[in-house]
């Protein structure tokens, strides 16, 4: 987990316009209930490519699983999951979306010991 939150920070780290817009939870919460259709698709695209590259991650490099998520769980699953937990947990919205993305799909997805 270490590890995977080092190199988030160095890739989501960088300063930029687009990665600044969503940084937090309150961000892409705010992106993710928008009347705009375009930054509903950014947001849901931001989703899906975190949780795409936890999953990656999580297959590859750790050793032990942060989530287990099945094969059939789709990325409008995700989507919905992870901006359900933005709702349920306001009080965490100030963390960094990407954090947010991984909570939401562990709490979806734990894993049987």
């Amino acid at each position: 987990m270490r590890l995977l939150l080092m190199t988030l920070v160095l890739v989501f780290g960088v300063s930029g316009t687009e990665v600044k817009a969503f940084s937090s939870g309150n961000s892409l919460h705010n992106q993710c209930t928008s009347n705009n259709n375009v930054l509903t698709f950014y947001c849901k695209s931001l989703i899906y490519s975190i949780y795409q590259m936890w999953r990656l991650m999580n297959e590859t490099v750790v050793k032990e699983k942060d989530f287990c998520a099945p094969a059939s769980v789709t990325g409008e699953d995700i989507i919905d999951i992870v901006i359900e937990y933005l709702e349920d947990h306001p009080d965490e919205r100030h963390e960094p979306a990407y954090l947010l993305t991984l909570k939401a799909t562990v709490t979806a997805f734990p894993c049987e010991e």
